[in-house]
């Protein structure tokens, strides 16, 4: 969310040039936002935020028969979410994924009707993933057997593909997004349909 220089100053423990320096450079990037606000005292205050519409990110969860679609802006909110049953349309597995993304990022656009980039996209699979090949196995629909999804959709898209398992990245959301879990150990559990 929205932070002075001194309140990032004080958090990473550097000095407040120093923060400010970085702070004018990433705002000549556009990487983030100023915001001139008066306080209660009268005094002028400079807040700053991360760019939302720098770029977004999109996260695929593969859960068959459904396929779930999520954008999350430059600021990690999740701004839509939809889902489509693979069922209804008769399609390979990776053709049905390719036109949803097309048509999802197709609506990607800003305030001034601008296309907003993906910058990247996050693929969770119901498989155990070989991390060091990028390959998924013991996956639990045979559609998914030794099909690379990440080589079709970083060929396709030219942007990075993260690959990971169902459970793993739900624990990675339960345990640091809006917060998370503050405790050290976390078990989780998933009940397959």
């Amino acid at each position: 969310g929205p932070a002075y220089r001194s309140q990032i100053s004080r958090e990473l423990s550097l000095s407040l040039p120093a923060v400010s320096r970085a702070v004018e450079s990433l705002i000549k990037q556009s990487y983030f936002v100023e915001k001139r606000i008066i306080t209660e005292s009268g005094r002028k205050a400079h807040e700053i935020e991360i760019n939302s519409n720098l770029g977004i990110s999109i996260g695929i969860a593969i859960e068959l028969p459904y396929l779930r679609i999520g954008r999350l802006n430059m600021a990690g909110e999740l701004v839509m979410l939809e889902e489509i049953d693979t069922t209804i349309n008769h399609q390979p597995l990776q053709d049905q994924l390719v036109t949803f993304i097309d048509t999802f990022i197709s609506q990607e656009v800003d305030s001034d009707g601008n296309n907003i980039p993906v910058v990247a996209i996050c693929l969770s699979v119901p498989a155990a993933v070989e991390k060091d090949q990028d390959t998924v196995y013991a996956v639990l629909h045979q559609s998914m057997h030794e099909l690379n999804l990440k080589n079709i959709l970083h060929n396709r898209y030219h942007i990075p593909v993260i690959l990971e398992n169902n459970e793993n990245l739900t624990v990675l959301a339960e345990k640091y997004y809006k917060g998370g879990i503050p405790e050290q150990d976390v078990v989780f559990i998933t009940v397959h349909h």
